[in-house]
């Protein structure tokens, strides 16, 4: 299975059945990590994943385990530079998967890179 597949799979389980996209933003640092996802609707409508658990759409304490074990996947990848602040992007539409992966120095700041991520995938 590939690091894609397991994403999916962890994901599944939580996800909307009517969602048609999900985009993972994962920004990843050895020892802290930042994780939020959005969904895509059949309305074109776009919902990040703690809208949803407000919404009782899912479990936040369940969304707050799968990002853990999400990142204890990632980091254990061959993409994943310890000494950088890792994003990685996961797309899908339950059919194919997207895995991209940026690598920043430390001294840009989370906020930026927030920020160009939004204005790409979003």
């Amino acid at each position: 299975m590939t690091i894609e597949q397991e994403i999916y799979s962890l994901l599944a389980d939580i996800i909307p059945t009517n969602a048609l996209e999900i985009l993972l933003f994962c920004e990843l640092e050895k020892t802290a990590y930042e994780m939020k996802f959005y969904v895509r609707f059949p309305d074109k409508s776009l919902k990040d994943c703690y809208t949803l658990a407000e919404q009782d759409m899912l479990n936040e304490e369940e969304l707050n385990k799968i990002f853990y074990q999400i990142y204890r996947k990632l980091i254990l990848t061959k993409e994943y530079v310890p000494m950088k602040r890792n994003v990685f992007t996961f797309r899908t539409d339950r059919t194919k998967f997207f895995l991209e992966v940026i690598h920043y120095e430390k001294n840009i700041g989370l906020y930026q890179i927030k920020q160009e991520w939004k204005n790409k995938y979003l």
